[in-house]
């Protein structure tokens, strides 16, 4: 994009140009007070600025429209926008493109807006779509670098030039100072032109990930409700005698099958059923709940010992510190029958330095002994506490069992006929075979996978880590650029990095 005038039409229409040469630079001379300063802000407010920084006095007292001739690789084009007069900005916007471009003879008449005249110009200069994200935590907005960011980049009032504390166009403001340091890595070329794309995909992958994810524990909640039902029915099955196994099963799959068979089967071919299956349950029961309450006594011993054993360290430090304190005495002889400070007869008499370090030794040790026993201790009571997780599950497995021989048993209680307690039992398995929905969740599982791991890859692609050894990279080519300059340029301290 190059510029080729900047147009300015008085309130009757009439217009005063200033041309450019193509190619080379061009420089504006002029008195004092004829508006040189003035043609930054007015370019500036040509390609989008939010307010016209144009000086009060002669030119927006006089100017109706500002306007710009824009030459691209292409095509022309010819922008003009409103003078806000004794506002800040003014929204009308005046856009004319084609492949030769001239501006009107007239003063123009508006037919966009700002927004689109951001738009329309940072897709020409090739600012693809792109979206800074702040850091977590801050509070400022996401921002999308366009042409009015590229602006601080390309100009620099006089003021800007001479100051030694800025470099950039109008970066003493605070908003625009952290925009250019959140649009600069973008404009560097440190940031990925499809970024923007690569967070929308990331992010609509999350969705179907957490979607995913959803569907699964569903069909597992689901699943899990099936298996304690299907237990239920076998259970109740077993104690009519429409089934024999050696030992119980535990996967659905097997129990669906069990319970087609029993559904299948003729009354005619069934087996006796084995009351005894009740009484084996409840032993059974007994016992585990026996050993469940001697690991939980186990269990209690073990945190009181543990507790005791860190209320024995703490004291045997305090012991040792103060042991220790002999070490700050000479080891000289000393009658330990009497007072050190009167010197009178003790009826009880004092411990030597001797016994003092000896006991010291004893309570080291026994420390020493204490801190090497607590981790193995540790690790009992973990082993306690996942052997009691197991046999509460198995308790609670075998309670299901006998509820489904209860269950049954009370129905035949009022029945006393065992055909009409398998015709039941058979009736229903039957309904609950009919109504019997698994899904195969192995697609769906691999499904997650797969998701996950293109979640990885995208946030891989995104990286703030390799973003930032980019723009280092960058920088340290500019930095050296720079400094090649300052030395031709023979500028002062330009031989110190």
């Amino acid at each position: 994009m190059q510029l080729i005038q900047i147009v300015l039409y008085n309130k009757k229409g009439e217009k005063r140009i200033v041309p450019f040469n193509r190619g080379t630079v061009n420089i504006i001379t002029g008195g004092s007070g004829t508006g040189k300063s003035a043609l930054i802000d007015i370019v500036e407010y040509c390609m989008g600025r939010g307010t016209c920084g144009v000086p009060e006095g002669i030119i927006r007292e006089t100017v109706s429209w500002y306007g710009v001739l824009l030459e691209f690789e292409s095509d022309m084009a010819f922008i003009a926008r409103r003078n806000p007069a004794k506002q800040q900005t003014s929204g009308e916007v005046y856009i004319e493109t084609a492949r030769s471009v001239s501006s009107p003879e007239d003063f123009p008449v508006a037919n966009s807006n700002v927004d689109a005249l951001v738009s329309y110009l940072s897709q020409k200069v090739g600012i693809s779509p792109n979206l800074h994200q702040p850091p977590e935590g801050n509070t400022r907005d996401a921002l999308e670098a366009n042409i009015k960011h590229s602006l601080f980049l390309c100009f620099q009032q006089q003021d800007e030039i001479a100051s030694k504390r800025i470099l950039f166009h109008r970066s003493t403001n605070g908003f625009i100072n952290q925009s250019i340091k959140d649009t600069l890595p973008y404009f560097l070329g440190a940031i990925n032109e499809d970024r923007l794309k690569i967070e929308h995909e990331l992010s609509r992958s999350k969705k179907e990930l957490k979607k995913a994810k959803r569907r699964l524990n569903e069909i597992d909640n689901i699943r899990g409700e099936v298996h304690t039902k299907g237990t239920t029915l076998l259970s109740e099955a077993e104690q009519v005698g429409l089934v024999k196994f050696e030992e119980y099963p535990s996967d659905l799959k097997l129990i669906v099958e069990l319970l087609k068979d029993v559904d299948n089967k003729e009354l005619s071919n069934v087996n006796e059923p084995n009351l005894d299956k009740l009484s084996e349950h409840q032993v059974t029961l007994k016992e585990l709940q026996a050993e469940y309450n001697e690991v939980i006594d186990r269990l209690n011993a073990a945190k009181s010992y543990i507790k005791d054993v860190n209320g024995y360290t703490s004291e045997a430090y305090q012991q040792e510190l103060r042991l220790e304190s002999i070490n700050l005495f000479p080891q000289t002889e000393y009658d330990n029958s009497k007072c050190p400070l009167c010197s009178n007869t003790l009826q009880n008499s004092l411990p030597t330095i001797t016994e003092l370090n000896n006991s010291l030794e004893d309570v080291k040790s026994s420390l020493e002994n204490t801190l090497k026993e607590r981790p193995r201790l540790q690790e009992y009571i973990e082993e306690l506490e996942e052997k009691k997780d197991n046999i509460k599950n198995y308790i609670n497995q075998v309670n299901d069992l006998i509820d489904g021989i209860y269950k049954d048993r009370a129905y035949a209680e009022k029945q006393n006929d065992l055909y009409q307690r398998r015709e039941r039992v058979i009736g229903r398995v039957s309904l609950w075979l009919e109504s019997l929905s698994i899904e195969d969740n192995s697609f769906l599982e691999s499904e997650v996978e797969a998701l996950k791991e293109k979640v990885k890859e995208l946030e891989k692609e995104l990286d703030t880590d390799e973003k930032d050894s980019r723009l280092d990279s960058i920088l340290n080519r500019i930095g050296y650029k720079m400094t090649k300059w300052a030395e031709e340029l023979d500028l002062e301290h330009s031989g110190i990095p």
